[in-house]
């Protein structure tokens, strides 16, 4: 169940990324960061969860800077593993 809430807030996470492009849902994309900064850093052993920690940096990036091509790997990434985690 527990794999389940995470997959979604992952997808959560996709969104508010996509929605950046619009100047939309900074606020979302912010606890974004929070969230895959935290869940990356509780399980930092697993390379997953490197790449989350990863994503949140460049959500920051994104927030401050723009929508760039490293945005459409976090979308990417966010989503498939959001998917893979609701299958």
């Amino acid at each position: 169940m527990l794999v389940k809430i995470l997959g979604v807030l992952d997808i959560l996470a996709a969104i508010s990324v996509f929605l950046l492009k619009f100047d939309v849902a900074i606020v979302l994309a912010w606890f974004s960061v929070i969230y895959l900064i935290i869940k990356g850093g509780l399980t930092i052993k697993d390379y997953a969860s490197i790449i989350d920690v990863i994503s949140g940096v460049i959500i920051i990036f994104t927030i401050f800077f723009g929508y760039n091509f490293f945005s459409i790997l976090v979308i990417l990434w966010l989503g498939f593993k959001g998917i893979m985690s609701l299958v």
